[in-house]
């Protein structure tokens, strides 16, 4: 977890519930202090290049959960969702291959669809097979 915000700490506590190994990697000190009493089952390590570069290795899963800019977190989030609700919208009432076939667009931001990788970059990083999807939705 990158990032011990409420973000990062809420992440936490679902993974540990479930029996998860999980590190947050934190900058502030006295906010690591306060994560090392109340996140049982949780390990903190300062977050820096060194200490990233040698947890990666072994990481299944990797989530960033560091708001920049924190200051504006509430307009920031009012601002994502009037955005994003109108493609909600769309795929609430049409489920997802209508939803695609309304607008092409959206296949662009499906990364994962029936346990196979769609996104090409993700797919090329770790070295895995690239499944095109926009035959499979339309």
């Amino acid at each position: 977890m990158i990032g011990g915000g409420t973000a990062g700490v809420n992440a936490a506590r679902v993974a540990t519930g479930i029996g998860a190994d999980v590190t947050i990697l934190e900058v502030d000190f006295e906010r690591m202090r306060f994560l090392d009493i109340t996140m049982a089952g949780a390990q903190t390590v300062y977050s820096c290049e060194a200490n990233l570069s040698e947890l990666l290795p072994r990481v299944d899963l990797l989530i960033g959960a560091v708001l920049v800019p924190g200051a504006y977190s509430r307009t920031a989030t009012q601002a994502l969702n009037n955005v994003t609700h109108a493609w909600t919208h769309l795929i609430a009432e049409n489920g997802v291959p209508a939803a695609c076939a309304r607008r092409r667009e959206l296949y662009s931001g499906i990364n994962v669809h029936a346990g196979k990788i769609t996104c090409k970059p993700v797919a090329e990083s770790h070295g895995l097979e690239f499944h095109d999807i926009a035959g499979q939705l339309s």
